[in-house]
């Protein structure tokens, strides 16, 4: 092999042969005219400013050795990414000095306690979950028997023309939640506080509210209305806007029946309300009913059976 490959400007001999190298199996070439002077080789790129180098890094010592921007192999990049750390020490310009003690920059990208935001114009795509302390926190619980649901009834206070009681104290508040037991389940005592009336806000923020009530009857020609109040229900008044949150809901008509049939036939009618709503720390949600179908004097005319109404609420954020 003839040529000045790597040597000075004189014409210059080589010769070759095979050599095992980190158990690869290469071929070197040396040269045999005497008094040959082999240089490295150097890259020079561009003119303003002029960029030389005459060297390549391939490990990650060598590219931390030095300040010099020499080309560095796909390999060391690699492996300076997996040994290199990010740590709390800044620059003035913002980003992290490396490689001073702390994490591996892996680590730090798989970290399950990044405390930073993450903010974006654009979706965020995932195959996984997306996991967080008020991410699916809820609080959900069942109801205990209860038989005054429907004994208030008013015909004659109705401003709103709703044919619904508008006087709050014409409706009756709904205290049969159960608190604890195995149909209550609490995702975070420290954002929901149980309550027999529902239950009370301990993190402000929005609330997804879902009540089903489940209503049975021995009685003739019941019907049972339900509405959510938070705190107290106040009277509604004839204007352009709702003085309680939500709907109001109704079991529509349950004619009942009579005889050996009474509770059992015609007797059974169930209402739902789904609401969102902001609330504030020590806010009271609670459900409220009242009978607009007749009303027994003597009472008892409306039963929640034990177990089939549910009170559910979600943290929305």
């Amino acid at each position: 092999m003839r040529g000045v490959p790597y040597s000075d400007n004189d014409p210059c001999e080589w010769k070759s042969r095979l050599a095992v190298v980190n158990s690869q199996e290469v071929t070197l070439y040396e040269p045999i005219t005497a008094g040959a002077v082999v240089n490295v080789p150097a890259l020079s790129v561009g003119t303003n400013p002029a960029f030389s180098v005459n060297t390549i890094k391939s490990t990650v010592d060598e590219i931390l050795a030095d300040n010099v921007g020499a080309p560095i192999t796909c390999q060391a990049l690699l492996d300076s990414a997996n040994t290199a750390v990010i740590t709390n020490q800044a620059l003035a310009s913002g980003y992290h000095t490396l490689p001073p003690s702390a994490k591996k920059v892996h680590d730090y990208l798989n970290d399950n306690s990044m405390t930073s935001d993450i903010n974006t114009q654009g979706d965020i795509n995932t195959q996984g979950n997306i996991q967080a302390n008020n991410i699916k926190s809820f609080y959900q619980t069942a109801n205990f028997q209860k038989n005054d649901v429907a004994d208030t009834s008013n015909t004659t206070t109705q401003v709103t023309n709703s044919g619904c009681p508008s006087n709050a104290s014409d409706w009756t508040r709904y205290l049969g939640w159960k608190t604890t037991g195995d149909d209550t389940i609490n995702t975070d005592a420290a954002m929901f506080e149980a309550r027999s009336y529902g239950f009370r806000a301990k993190v402000a923020g929005t609330y997804k509210i879902n009540v089903h009530m489940a209503f049975q009857t021995a009685k003739l020609y019941q019907n049972v209305a339900i509405r959510l109040a938070k705190n107290n229900l106040v009277d509604d008044v004839n204007d352009s806007d709702n003085e309680n949150p939500g709907p109001i809901a109704s079991t529509g008509y349950i004619p009942g029946d009579t005889g050996g049939l009474a509770g059992r036939s015609q007797s059974f009618a169930s209402a739902q309300i789904t609401h969102i709503m902001t609330l504030a720390v020590n806010d009271e949600i609670s459900v409220y009913t009242v009978n607009i179908g007749f009303n027994d004097p003597a009472g008892g005319n409306v039963f929640t059976r034990k177990g089939y109404s549910q009170f559910l609420v979600e943290y929305l954020g």
